[in-house]
C-alpha cells in the first residue's frame, strides 16, 4: 500500500504543479507582467476565506523564517498556515508547497493549516513539491 501511494503521489506531481504552482506566473502573463488586482483563487486560512493581492515574485535569497507554507492541494483553494493577526503570519510571503493526497477516500475540504498539517503528520497528504516564493497578503475576509 505504501508503495501504491508512492507511485499514485509522483504521478500526480506535474499535474498539481501546472495546477497549483502555475498561478502566479499565469496571472502575471494575462496582465502584461503587471500583478493582477486580486489573486486568482481566494486562500484559506484559519477556517476563513481571505482576499489577496498578488504583488509578484520574491527574488534574491529569502530567508525561509520569512515565509509561510501555502499549501496547495488540487481541486481546493490553497490554504495558508498563518493568517493576519497570527504572531506568525509573514504579511503574505508564501513558499507554494504542492500536496497530494493519498489517503483512504476523497480528501476533506482544508480550510486551515493545522488540518493540513495533521493529515501531513497522518501520512494522507504528501509534499510532491515547492514552488518559488512570492508576495501576496491576505487583506480581508471574503464575505461573499
Amino acid at each position: 500500500m505504501k508503495a501504491l501511494r508512492g507511485i499514485l503521489a509522483l504521478g500526480l506531481v506535474s499535474a498539481l504543479a501546472s495546477v497549483g504552482l502555475g498561478l502566479l506566473p499565469t496571472a502575471m502573463a494575462a496582465h502584461g507582467n503587471a500583478p493582477p488586482p486580486k489573486a486568482v483563487d481566494l486562500i484559506w486560512a484559519n477556517g476563513q476565506l481571505w482576499d489577496s493581492v498578488l504583488l509578484g515574485a520574491l527574488h534574491g535569497n529569502v530567508p525561509p523564517q520569512t515565509l509561510d507554507a501555502l499549501y496547495m492541494v488540487a481541486g481546493q483553494n490553497p490554504v495558508s498556515a498563518a493568517a493576519p493577526g497570527d504572531s506568525d503570519y509573514n504579511g503574505g510571503r508564501w513558499l507554494p508547497t504542492v500536496l497530494a493526497w493519498v489517503g483512504a477516500g476523497a480528501p476533506p475540504l482544508f480550510t486551515d493549516g493545522e488540518q493540513v498539517e495533521a493529515s501531513m503528520a497522518a501520512g494522507d497528504l504528501v509534499v510532491v513539491g515547492t514552488g518559488s516564493p512570492f508576495l501576496c497578503p491576505l487583506t480581508n475576509p471574503n464575505n461573499s
